[in-house]
This record gives C-alpha cells, structure tokens and sequence, in this order.
C-alpha cells in the first residue's frame, strides 16, 4: 500500500499533512509535500527497471518518469481525501496547492481518533492512560456525534449490561425481557450503545440500533461480536434490530468511495472517521463528559 494512501493507518495522509502544517507557510506545492511526505525515498513506487542497464540519460528519464508518477498519485489522494471528508478538513487542495486554513484549527477530538487510528488503544505511559480509558472516551466521542447524526434517535451508551440494561429499556422505552442467555462473564455482549427510535410516537414497533465502539487495531475482527439473535431475546422482537460499528479509521472501497463490507461484513452500518468529523460536537461533549472532553484537550495527539 503506497505510503500516502488515504487508507493507510501506518501512515496517515491527513495526520501527515497537520503535522508538517506552519504557520509561517500556509501554502503548499505538490513539490512541497513530495519533500514534506518523503516521497522521494518511498520505495513503494520505486521504478521496477534494472538501472543498471541503462545509461544516465536513460536513468535520468526515469527518475523524472518515477517522480511524476508519485505527484500524480499524490494529487488523486489529496482529492480523493477532500471528496470523501466533504471539505470538512483544516485544509483544502485546488489547483494542485494545498491551503491551510489558519482560523480552522481541527478540533481535538478529531486529532484524538487520527492518534487511535495509527496507535491503536494501547496504553499510553507517558499519557498516563490505560487500554480501558481509550475505550471509553471513544464511546462517549461516538456517542456525541451519533447524537447529533441522529437526532431523532433516543440514545444511551452501556456500562455494564448486566446492571444497567433493564434501566436503559425503561428509559429507552423499548420492552425488556431477559439477559439469561448472556454469558455471565460478558461485560456488555458487543454493545456499547443502544439507539432507539419509535416508527412514531404512539407506536408499539421501532428501530433499535446496536452500536459497538472498536478504537483498536483489531476492528476488522469484531463484525461478528453482536449476536443479534440473542439481542431480540434480551429486548423483545417487535423491533427492527440493525447493527453499527464506529472506528477511529477510514472505512472505503478504494474504487467508489462509498461503504463497502469486504473486510466488515457483518457489522450492518460503519462510523468511521469521516463521520465523527461531519458530526462531533466538542461542545456537547464539554457539557455531557468532562472529564473525557479534558483529557482530549490536554494532550497533543499529533506531533
């Protein structure tokens, strides 16, 4: 996978771009962020000829053939990641210049999921911040955003099923049923959001929405967490249960950018990066979880 591609959670495009973001150069050439990106001493798009086998003029050629290629492919990313964020980004790329904004400074939570994205949930030792916490605040980022993304769902995040289930049906007002086929050592089965909305008010059906949080590295292997079979036990089957997952990273078919299921196949609808920065709100956030929204304001989650 080329070193700038938008896909890429070793190396981030966007992460990449912020981080040699200056304030004293708010404009950027391709050939700028060819030196910026080392993309010169990327050997992903390496000419596969022997040069050896050339003369210099030959080798010249190529090495101008080869570094054309690599600014072509770099601007198709930079518009490819403009198109698919929806020009929701502190920069923008037209006319083969990249524009910082200098008055849009990204906000820290969408710098916190570009830190989850490329590390994982690991604890952090020099943040002070275990596996667990990284967890949590990402449910509660989710959770905002999903918020303000569906605001006609009622919606509650889960601690512990076991305890809070039946409390969060009442509140839900979705009916409740019984937990007895949940693993006794199952902390929420998979869900760590529950989203509910009535077809209308007077209603006795509706849509509930599974939500599973995966900030880790290993998001790929967790479609398969919630069993909905066992969920309709839990809380009734008069309702429509789907399935969502929310990640830090970017979630695309390469050709249509659109959501594809290659790797996800059973995880029903993907929140991914592009939608947590189209709908956080670290206002909200402040309000409802402070002391999450203190912690992503105190650290630096680019450097």
């Amino acid at each position: 996978m080329p070193k700038f591609d938008i896909l890429n959670d070793e190396k981030i495009l966007e992460l990449e771009l912020l981080i040699y973001r200056s304030k004293n150069n708010l404009f950027k050439t391709i050939d700028d962020l060819i030196i910026d990106l080392d993309i010169y001493s990327s050997s992903e798009f390496e000419a596969n000829e022997d040069l050896n086998s050339f003369n210099e003029e030959d080798e010249e050629n190529v090495f101008l053939s080869d570094i054309e290629l690599k600014k072509d492919q770099l601007k198709k990313e930079l518009n490819n990641l403009i198109k698919v964020f929806d020009y929701k980004l502190p920069f923008k790329f037209k006319d083969d210049i990249l524009e910082y904004n200098v008055n849009d400074i990204p906000n820290k939570s969408y710098l916190f999921c570009l830190y989850l994205a490329k590390n994982g949930a690991s604890a952090d030792k020099e943040k002070n911040i275990i596996s667990d916490d990284f967890g949590k605040y990402f449910e509660h980022i989710t959770e905002i955003a999903l918020k303000k993304s569906r605001p006609d769902y009622n919606i509650k995040r889960i601690e512990n099923v076991r305890n809070e289930l039946e409390k969060i049906c009442y509140e839900l007002g979705i009916c409740f049923h019984s937990i007895d086929r949940l693993n006794k050592n199952a902390q929420d089965a998979g869900v760590d959001l529950i989203a509910y909305r009535k077809t209308h008010k007077n209603a006795l059906r509706g849509h509930i929405i599974l939500v599973q949080c995966a900030a880790g590295k290993n998001y790929q292997k967790k479609d398969k967490d919630i069993n909905i079979d066992h969920w309709k036990e839990y809380i009734g089957d008069l309702y429509t249960h789907s399935k969502m997952i929310s990640i830090p990273n970017i979630y695309l078919t390469r050709e249509r950018h659109e959501l594809g299921g290659s790797t996800l196949g059973d995880a029903g609808e993907i929140f991914d990066r592009i939608c947590l920065l189209q709908f956080i709100d670290e206002t909200k956030l402040k309000e409802q979880y402070k002391e999450t929204y203190d912690i992503i304001q105190k650290y630096e989650w680019i450097r």
